[in-house]
């Protein structure tokens, strides 16, 4: 849905005027009006502070109206060099026995030719797709390709 159809529905059902709505939101009356005739695309964050104000959210949902729910534990998992983890990986916490058990968390130390065990990481993210998430994956596929091929029109004999 366009922005400025919700904004406008959004006045319609809290009887606000566009100067009422912009006292309410602290947004400009002027950009109000731009974003209801079209002439500007609001960003994310004036679009959820004119929601919050007037007691409306925004929610994302999939095509089948499933709401979208963010992980919080991922998106809480930094490695040593600040960065977030890939979004598209699953991960897990490392354990002391993982850590013992694998090579991977020593590094060469340069023109000494020794290795150091590096400290142990929060967690640890899978280069391979989740078996979970890839078996869905395929059945969507096997799914998408029956749904052509019964809608297919038959063949000429």
């Amino acid at each position: 849905m366009e922005p400025a159809r919700v904004l406008r529905a959004v006045r319609r059902v809290r009887d606000l005027n566009q100067r009422e709505l912009a006292a309410t939101t602290g947004v400009a009356r002027a950009t109000i009006e731009r974003i209801e005739a079209g002439r500007c695309a609001p960003s994310l964050a004036t679009l959820e502070r004119i929601l919050e104000a007037t007691r409306f959210r925004l929610l994302v949902v999939d095509a089948d109206g499933k709401p979208l729910e963010p992980d919080d534990a991922h998106d809480a998992i930094i490695d040593r060099a600040g960065r977030r983890f890939p979004a598209h990986l699953s991960w897990d916490p490392v354990t002391k026995q993982d850590y013992e058990a694998c090579w991977g968390w020593y590094r060469y130390i340069p023109g000494t030719g020794m290795t150091r065990l590096m400290p142990l990481p929060s967690a640890t993210y899978h280069r391979r797709p989740d078996p979970r998430s890839f078996n869905a994956f395929i059945q969507r596929l096997i799914a998408e390709a029956q749904r052509e091929r019964d809608e297919a029109p038959p063949r000429d004999p």
